[in-house]
């Protein structure tokens, strides 16, 4: 009988051992800072997608859009550049070319237009053709522009993002006929992390090697997430094609992928629904296909359900993975006087279900630290990923404040995995720079790494990448 999973880790964590560093005054570099208003009310546009383009057309950076509307893009260097712009349910654009010297910081108010795009109505949005890469003017094809959007989003705030949690995490037995739970342990985490408690591994890995693959004793279930639909490895080894709504939701239409072709490894198969009124994406249910025939019970499969929190990032705020639990019986089979009981067949004898919900969210990183001198001292805060608790270190303003923050093997998605012997310790997120003796935020602090092992660098929101 295969033993219960557990879930897979789900951080990806870059560096053996590392040092955070934080430091008070701010690197020189070229900055937009910006304000997104829609034209005519005036009112804040919260989680667009801006990009910061170059000469050439090639998109440099990427931000989206807090409640407030704002954003801020950083150049690699001095330039001529230009500002595009992406809203769900909306038609996007681009401003006018401005340079920016080495250096410089520059302020942009962008005033959008309203022009809504409508998806597909749900008589047409019937497709048989399953396409790679469908063409432009095709209901799939249409309805894939909006969901890209929404996986973009979720994609940078997986890189990008910071986020605290509390996290609500269980592992079920379901019975194999009725689903419903015959046991169940849960676990209350709490802590900051990256906006999406659900990455998974390299897209051309699982392409090549498997969405459900064996690791020495274990069998490993790997689920897609957005980073996995985004890339080219997906996009051209998957068919597309519209689909009308599903049962109980008669306002989603959706949009089916499939593998174009018998795959050699075990694939996944799925339906990526959207909301028609206002193109945002909702859920995305996937199948495995091509599983080893002991394995082919029809239990198999996940859900990840998305949602836009209020300061912007989309995250996943509920996900689940089932894998069937297999034993064997021999079917005894009477052959000329013998009994023959090589004969044996799988039998399913539970489902395992491992999952999540994100209960609670908000910011965890606060932008900023200024200035300071003399004696004055900065407490630094930082948390470590879900389940860990918060530390924090003393340092004089404007001197460097080491940070120890020990991480183990390098991890990586959502899964289920039999005989995980565990999880390694991540590294830390920081949360905030304050004032020792008053509590107050100090803004514009800025994080840098030294690092032993292999190397790295955070991110602009203190995550090691």
């Amino acid at each position: 009988m295969r033993t219960p999973g557990r879930l897979r880790r789900w951080l990806r964590l870059a560096l053996p051992s590392a040092v955070a560093v934080l430091l008070a005054d701010p690197v020189a570099a070229q900055t937009v800072d910006g304000r997104m208003v829609e034209a005519g009310s005036e009112e804040a546009v919260p989680g667009a997608a801006v990009m910061l383009l170059g000469e050439s057309g090639r998109q440099l950076d990427f931000a989206l859009t807090d409640v407030e509307g704002r954003f801020r893009l950083r150049a690699p260097g001095p330039g001529t550049f230009r500002i595009a712009f992406e809203r769900i349910g909306y038609e996007g654009g681009e401003s006018g070319a401005f340079a920016l010297a080495a250096g410089e910081e520059v302020v942009r108010r962008l005033v959008v237009p309203v022009r809504p795009l409508a998806l597909p109505p749900i008589e047409a949005v019937t497709e048989r053709r399953c396409a790679v890469r469908p063409a432009e003017g095709e209901a799939a094809s249409r309805i894939w522009a909006e969901i890209r959007k929404a996986l973009e989003a979720a994609s940078w705030t997986e890189r990008r993002g910071a986020l605290r949690y509390t996290l609500l995490a269980w592992e079920r037995r379901l019975d194999p006929r009725t689903r419903e739970v015959v046991d169940e342990t849960t676990r209350r985490r709490e802590g900051a992390s990256r906006a999406s408690p659900w990455v998974a591994e390299d897209a051309e890995r699982l392409v090549r090697e498997g969405f459900v693959r064996r690791e020495g004793s274990d069998l490993l279930y790997d689920g897609p997430d957005a980073a996995t639909i985004l890339s080219d490895a997906f996009l051209d080894t998957h068919c597309f094609r519209a689909v009308p709504p599903p049962e109980g939701e008669p306002g989603w239409i959706g949009l089916a992928f499939a593998p174009d072709r018998s795959p050699a490894a075990v694939d996944v198969e799925g339906i990526l629904w959207v909301d028609r009124r206002s193109s945002e994406l909702r859920r995305l249910d996937f199948d495995y296909v091509g599983l080893p025939r002991d394995l082919r019970f029809d239990v198999a499969g996940g859900r990840v359900e998305f949602e836009r929190v209020p300061t912007g990032e989309w995250i996943v705020r509920r996900w689940w993975i089932r894998m069937p639990i297999v034993g064997v019986s021999a079917r005894t089979v009477a052959s000329e006087m013998r009994m023959d009981a090589s004969r044996n067949r799988p039998r399913l004898l539970g489902i395992e279900e491992e999952g999540g919900e994100v209960v609670a969210s908000s910011r965890a990183v606060r932008r900023a630290a200024g200035s300071g001198s003399g004696d004055d001292a900065v407490r630094i805060v930082w948390s470590e990923p879900i389940p860990f608790e918060a530390g924090e270190a003393l340092a004089p303003r404007g001197a460097p404040a080491p940070a120890v923050m020990i991480a183990a093997d390098r991890g990586s998605g959502p899964g289920a995995r039999a005989n995980d012997p565990g999880t390694p310790d991540p590294p830390g997120v920081v949360i905030e720079a304050v004032d020792a003796e008053t509590g107050a935020p100090i803004e514009g602090v800025q994080v840098a790494l030294r690092a032993s092992g292999d190397g790295g660098r955070p991110g602009p929101t203190g995550i090691w990448s």
